[in-house]
């Protein structure tokens, strides 16, 4: 059985970034559609998505 997640989503980084702040959810990806979004470390990311940066020692680390 596969269960779906209810994923809000940014239209750019530095929304998701700041929601990601308020959650305590140190990932942003973007997903397959364009907009990002904030997950927790270890969570499975959505087909298509891709990391764009974390946060980690008091500052966001960028994925190129």
């Amino acid at each position: 059985m596969q269960t779906k997640m209810q994923t809000k989503t940014y239209t750019t980084e530095t929304e998701a970034k700041k929601a990601a702040a308020r959650a305590y959810r140190p990932a942003i990806v973007r997903l397959a559609n364009g907009r990002y979004a904030c997950f927790q470390a270890g969570y499975p990311l959505p087909q298509g998505a891709r990391a764009v940066s974390r946060w980690g020692t008091n500052r966001w680390h960028a994925y190129e």
